[in-house]
């Protein structure tokens, strides 16, 4: 699924098994909160499906004084619950699900 705000875009892959791929995370312009805000969207549509989202950082496309390295991308994406599970240089990030499941409550009847 392709997600879009403004001049950003990013492709979210699901597995059906409670985890999805964020691949794809662009945004043409820097410092105008496109990204931000596209972030903003995908991760309210990963709450709503309690998903945990796996994401390899690496810059890539545009001229490179737009190019934001590793590092500043890896601080970037944790503004949005995403953890480190790797060394900087060829970071994957992964963002656990909304809520854990709550057996006891979860399985109660009303």
């Amino acid at each position: 699924m392709e997600f879009r705000f403004g001049n950003a875009t990013c492709k979210l892959t699901e597995h059906g098994d409670g985890t999805a791929d964020l691949t794809h995370v662009y945004s043409k312009d820097r410092a105008r909160g496109q990204a931000s805000q596209l972030l903003r969207l995908v991760m309210e549509y990963v709450d709503e499906r309690n998903l945990r989202v796996y994401l390899r950082v690496r810059g890539y496309g545009g001229p490179t004084n737009t190019m934001l390295s590793n590092q500043q991308l890896v601080v970037f994406y944790e503004k949005f619950g995403f953890q480190i599970h790797t060394d900087v240089e060829h970071p994957v990030m992964i963002r656990p699900p909304a809520r854990e499941k709550n057996t006891h409550y979860d399985e109660r009847e009303n």
